[in-house]
């Protein structure tokens, strides 16, 4: 390179001015700045695009996560669900038995009375003879007897 005048550079053949080197220069500044900004941006930008990709992939776990839960609480509201119903019918056949139990119980305890009844009047009868009032007030209630006990036997039990 060779100084032909102040102003003037020539080099490889050519000759520049201060001011076209200096754009030169001012230019190549420029481009590395630019190289190395767009350099980091790329990176950053790189960066952004990977961690917004995880994120993707993290809701979709997420998400399958949570229908699997939803899955799995709905088998489970499902299985209390019919032990409940199965607990609450056991319940009404077992109060339902202990009703008609009572029911019998009551209706032996009415006709144990109705018998001892029966054998008191027999007995005092075999000592002493009866009125005719007393035959007849005695037969009536025995037909009655008699009949509240064939219709206890009827009774349906549903």
């Amino acid at each position: 390179m060779t100084c032909l005048r102040t102003w003037e550079v020539e080099a490889d053949g050519l000759q520049y001015t201060h001011m076209e080197l200096l754009i030169g220069a001012l230019i190549a500044g420029l481009s590395l700045l630019l190289g190395a900004y767009l350099k980091g941006y790329g990176t950053k930008k790189g960066e952004n695009l990977a961690t917004h990709e995880d994120i993707d992939k993290v809701l979709e776990q997420v998400k399958a996560v949570t229908e699997a839960t939803k899955k799995i609480e709905a088998e489970i509201s499902t299985g209390v669900w019919d032990r409940q119903k199965r607990w609450e019918m056991k319940r009404e056949v077992l109060f339902e038995a202990a009703r008609r139990l009572s029911e019998i119980d009551d209706a032996m305890l009415s006709n144990s009375v109705v018998w001892k009844e029966d054998r008191a009047v027999q007995k005092e009868w075999a000592t002493t003879a009866p009125s005719m009032e007393d035959q007849l007030a005695w037969s009536g209630t025995k037909h009655e007897r008699r009949d509240c006990r064939q219709d206890f036997r009827r009774k349906p039990t549903g």
